[in-house]
């Protein structure tokens, strides 16, 4: 429960801050819980076995037109589950985690005036904490770092729908500290070409919501390591030269005011990390918190 505590304590902080900002900047937030519990007595018959989930997420975006020319968009994406199960005898298993995720992207987009626009970001994935053999690995491990460059565009921009794609260099880092392991951290390098595009619509006066993002690195430049090189059907592959995919499309129906209704789809594929690609479905029905200040700052 301890990690469910520092999430809403961190969603707290993120809304106080948001809401102390001088109303330039354009706050959105959007923190969702949801929790299933089946239990069953000594007398139930039919092999069933009790279970307990909870997942937590927070979806908060600030941007702000520093200057004349600079456009400074922030994104986080925090997001938190548990589920543990009831046995015959032994009683309720410890928590598992089931969902885990920091995200948290800045981009400064200089808006010329032109057909597209130049930009620079900083990307960093991580998890809240490292479920590996050695149990001493630390908390927010690994880090997953992007720092891009290039033009962006944005292709629709009105006050229900916004779709924006990026293209340009980027360099990114893996670092997985590996705890107590003689041996030390683990840090991989690469550099290569990345294309971002960002899709968010809005229906029936804000009711349905749908996000969708999709990212593709392809590394160009990446630094010797054997330990990267991977031997298949007696061929020497490097894995690490495959495009990295990740493709993410959030459908959100809000039933109530504090009620929603969520249907999300992730497909990934890192050739380093599995051959195959991955795919991960979830629905969840819980509460929910809205908070915005674009009604503040009138239509644009």
């Amino acid at each position: 429960m301890r990690f469910l505590t520092k999430t809403v304590a961190l969603a707290v902080c993120v809304v106080a801050f948001a809401t102390a900002q001088d109303n330039t900047w354009r706050i959105d937030i959007d923190w969702n819980l949801t929790s299933t519990l089946n239990a069953y007595n000594d007398a139930w018959e039919g092999g069933e076995v009790g279970t307990f989930t909870w997942t937590t997420q927070l979806n908060a975006s600030a941007q702000k037109q520093l200057a004349k020319m600079i456009l400074n968009k922030n994104v986080l994406k925090l997001a938190f589950g548990q589920s543990a199960s009831e046995g015959d005898s032994t009683g309720w298993s410890a928590p598992k985690k089931t969902t885990d995720l920091i995200d948290f992207e800045s981009v400064f987009q200089f808006t010329l005036g032109i057909l597209i626009d130049p930009f620079v970001s900083v990307r960093v994935v991580s998890q809240f904490y490292d479920v590996g053999l050695n149990s001493d690995y630390p908390v927010v491990n690994p880090v997953d770092l992007t720092e891009s460059f290039g033009v962006a565009r944005d292709i629709v921009k009105d006050e229900t729908t916004s779709w924006n794609a990026r293209i340009g260099g980027a360099v990114h880092q893996y670092i997985n500290r590996m705890g107590v392991n003689p041996e030390g951290d683990k840090v991989l390098n690469d550099a290569g070409l990345e294309f971002v595009t960002d899709f968010k619509t809005t229906l029936r006066e804000g009711w349905i919501e749908f996000n969708s993002n999709f990212k593709l690195y392809q590394a160009l430049l990446p630094w010797e390591d054997e330990e990267r090189d991977v031997v298949e059907d007696g061929q020497l592959v490097y894995p690490y030269l495959y495009p990295d995919i990740t493709w993410q499309n959030i459908l959100t129906v809000n039933i109530t005011k504090y009620i929603m209704l969520s249907l999300t789809d992730e497909i990934r594929y890192d050739r380093e990390k599995n051959k195959g690609g991955q795919n991960k479905f979830t629905t969840a029905l819980g509460i929910t918190y809205k908070f915005s200040n674009r009604k503040k700052k009138g239509k644009e």
